[in-house]
């Protein structure tokens, strides 16, 4: 008797652990594949030539040597297919973002640049791929308001949907490296339509 039951409770465990490594083993995530809603982020100050695997697509980035001015090369496949390449120009990158900000479960790649010069302006230069080409997303329009304080020096950053951009305020009198009038933080989000939406306005300008 104790035989037999100590049989049936050794079946009933080796069961349990068969079920769970057949659970581990349907859950188990590729190496190198990324979640869709993570945001990768590449400093191409240490590498100008990337690859990734993200949400099944392979992303490959190509930057030329530092200049005044960078060339891109910028190419997308699945299952060593092609899909869709881009080559443009753009002032100096100094980061590079993939990941799925719409939510739309399609990559996209954006550029950080900076300008050569006092100003130091910076733009996002983002290309999504859809409908099996890459469709440009510009940078955010500069609130009008802010017009006439901006004089460059921006800051971007960018986290799972939202895309954040700061940069200071300057005053009539203040010269291009000691502006005094604080700063302003802008928070936006991409939609279907690869526009971006301003979520948000933080302004610490006295």
């Amino acid at each position: 008797m104790k035989t037999a039951l100590s049989k049936v409770i050794l079946f009933f465990v080796l069961l349990f652990l068969c079920a769970s490594c057949g659970t581990n083993i349907g859950t188990q995530v590729k190496n190198n594949d990324t979640p869709v809603m993570k945001v990768l982020s590449y400093d191409v100050n240490s590498d100008r030539n990337i690859a990734s695997l993200y949400n099944g697509y392979d992303i490959e980035v190509s930057l030329s040597e530092p200049s005044s001015l960078d060339v891109v090369d910028l190419s997308i496949s699945k299952d060593n297919h092609l899909l869709a390449n881009k080559a443009f120009e753009s002032d100096p990158i100094k980061t590079i973002y993939i990941g799925d900000v719409n939510k739309d479960n399609l990559p996209e790649v954006f550029f950080v640049n900076q300008s050569v010069g006092s100003g130091a302006y910076g733009e996002v230069i983002g290309y999504a791929f859809k409908n099996d080409r890459f469709i440009r997303i510009n940078t955010p329009t500069l609130p009008t308001k802010f017009e006439s304080s901006y004089q460059g020096h921006d800051k971007y950053s960018m986290n799972s949907d939202t895309l954040v951009r700061v940069f200071p305020v300057y005053k009539d009198n203040d010269s291009n490296i000691n502006p005094s009038g604080g700063k302003v933080i802008l928070k936006y989000t991409l939609n279907k339509n690869l526009e971006w939406v301003q979520q948000s306005i933080t302004s610490s300008a006295e």
